[in-house]
C-alpha cells in the first residue's frame, strides 16, 4: 500500500513540475466548445431535450380533448412529452422532481368553456430543472391563448358539438350535424370576431426550493466534451507506464520494496485522482467561460466521472498491454478514443442524434456517462436515477481493468524491447 502511495506522489510531483503536458487535454473542451459557440451560437429547437409534462384530465370532455390535441401537434410534441396521470399521482411525481411540470384540467372545463365562463389552469413547475419548465410555460401560454380565442370565435359550433356529444341537444343526429357544419361555416366567414380579455388564463406555481443556476442553451455541448479529455488523460497515464518500462525507470523502481502490482495500482489510483482534479478544473472553466450552472448534483457527476475513468483506464490497459509496440498501441488508442467520443456523443451531443444512433451510443462508455450527465444536468436526477449508468460504467471498468492489468503486468515483467 505504501508503495502505491509513493507512486502517486511521484506522478503528481512530476506533473506539477511540467503542467504544460496536460494543457492540450485541458484546453480541448474549451477550444472546441468556443469554436462551436462562435460558429452556431446556440442549439436549435430540434436539439433540445424534451420537457415532461404530467397532465391530469379531470374533465374528459370536448374542451380537454381540444387542449390535449393542441399539445400533441408536431411542433409542440418535439419539445414536450405529455404523460397522462391522475391528479394525486401527478402531484406526488412533481413533488419528487420526476417531471418538468404538472397541469390539471379541472372538472367542468368544457362546460365553462362552452358557457363562456372564465377558467384558471394552474401549472406546477419543477425548480430543480434548468429551463425545461420554461419551455412548458411558454408553450402552454400559446395553447391557452389559442384555445381561449377559439372558444370565443367558435362559441356556437362548440355549444352544438357539446350538446351532440352529451345528448342534451334537440333533434336527430343528422340534423345536428348539418347545424354544426352551418355554424362553422358562418364563423369561418367572420373570423375577425376575436375578443379580449382572454377567456382562459394560466397561473404558474413554483414549487418551494432553490432555483437551479442558469444553464445557457449554447453551452449544452461543453459537458459532452469532458469525457473526451478524460479519456485522453487515461491514455497519457497508461502510456507513461509503458515509457517508464521502455526507458528502464521501472527497473530502478523494482529495486525498492515496491512490487509490480503496487506500482500499477499506484498508477491507476493516480490516474483517477488526476482525472477528478481535471474534472473539477473543467467544471470551473465551464462556469467561467460558458456560464454553466452545475446545480446541486455535483456528487452524482463526480461518481459518474470516477466510474468512467475506471472504464477508460481499463480499456487503455488492454490496448497497451496486448499490443507489442508503444507506437501501435498509441495509434489504436487514438482511434478508439475518437470513435468512443463520436459514437457516444462527445463530438456531436446526444441531443442531436438521429434515432438510429440512439441505440448505437450504448456501445461506447462515453455514451453511458453522457446519458448520466444528461439526466443529472437537465432533469435533476440523483443517484437512483443514474443507477443503470453507474452499474454499466463500474462493471465495464472492473472487467477491462482486470483483463488489462493482467496483460500489462505480464508485459512489464518482461525485458524492455
Amino acid at each position: 500500500m505504501r508503495g502505491s502511495w509513493l507512486i502517486i506522489v511521484k506522478d503528481f510531483t512530476r506533473r506539477a513540475r511540467d503542467p504544460w503536458s496536460l494543457l492540450p487535454i485541458l484546453l480541448l473542451p474549451i477550444v472546441i466548445g468556443g469554436i462551436m459557440h462562435l460558429s452556431f451560437g446556440g442549439i436549435e429547437r430540434g436539439g433540445m431535450p424534451r420537457a415532461v409534462l404530467l397532465l391530469a384530465d379531470e374533465d374528459e370532455g370536448l374542451g380537454s380533448d381540444i387542449f390535449r390535441t393542441a399539445l400533441e401537434q408536431e411542433q409542440l410534441a418535439d419539445l414536450i412529452e405529455v404523460k397522462e396521470v391522475t391528479a394525486a399521482d401527478g402531484r406526488a411525481a412533481i413533488d419528487k422532481g420526476e417531471a418538468s411540470g404538472f397541469l390539471v384540467i379541472p372538472a367542468g372545463f368544457t362546460d365553462s368553456l362552452v358557457a363562456g365562463h372564465p377558467i384558471e389552469l394552474r401549472l406546477v413547475r419543477n425548480p430543480a430543472q434548468q429551463f425545461l419548465p420554461e419551455i412548458i410555460e411558454e408553450s402552454l401560454a400559446i395553447v391557452v391563448f389559442i384555445v381561449a380565442k377559439g372558444a370565443l370565435v367558435f362559441e356556437e359550433p362548440l355549444q352544438a358539438i357539446h350538446e351532440a356529444q352529451t345528448g342534451t341537444g334537440t333533434g336527430d343526429f343528422a340534423g345536428q350535424t348539418q347545424e354544426i357544419s352551418s355554424l362553422i361555416g358562418d364563423v369561418l366567414a367572420q373570423c375577425e370576431g376575436l375578443l379580449f380579455p382572454p377567456l382562459v388564463t394560466l397561473q404558474i406555481e413554483e414549487l418551494a426550493g432553490d432555483s437551479s443556476p442558469d444553464f445557457p442553451i449554447s453551452a449544452l455541448f461543453f459537458p459532452a466534451l469532458i469525457p473526451l479529455s478524460l479519456f485522453f488523460l487515461a491514455d497519457l497515464s497508461v502510456r507513461d507506464t509503458i515509457r517508464e518500462h521502455n526507458r528502464g525507470t521501472l527497473h530502478r523502481i523494482m529495486t525498492t520494496p515496491t512490487s509490480m502490482l503496487a506500482f500499477l495500482t499506484g498508477k491507476l489510483a493516480g490516474t483517477l485522482l488526476l482525472g477528478v482534479v481535471m474534472f473539477a478544473v473543467l467544471a470551473g472553466l465551464g462556469s467561467l467561460v460558458f456560464k454553466i450552472g452545475w446545480g446541486e448534483n455535483l456528487p452524482e457527476l463526480l461518481v459518474l466521472v470516477i466510474g468512467y475513468l475506471i472504464a477508460a483506464a481499463g480499456i487503455e490497459l488492454m490496448i497497451y498491454g496486448f499490443l507489442k509496440t508503444e507506437l501501435s498501441a498509441q495509434t489504436l488508442s487514438t482511434i478508439v478514443v475518437m470513435l468512443m467520443g463520436l459514437v457516444g456523443g462527445s463530438i456531436v451531443p446526444q441531443q442531436f442524434f438521429p434515432p438510429i444512433l440512439e441505440k448505437v451510443k450504448y456501445i461506447s462508455i462515453a455514451g453511458w456517462v453522457l446519458q448520466g450527465f444528461d439526466k443529472v444536468l437537465w432533469k435533476g436526477a440523483t443517484f437512483p436515477g443514474i443507477a443503470l449508468e453507474l452499474v454499466v460504467l463500474t462493471g465495464c471498468g472492473i472487467v477491462t481493468t482486470l483483463i488489462g492489468s493482467r496483460a500489462m503486468l505480464w508485459k512489464l515483467r518482461r525485458p524492455a524491447g
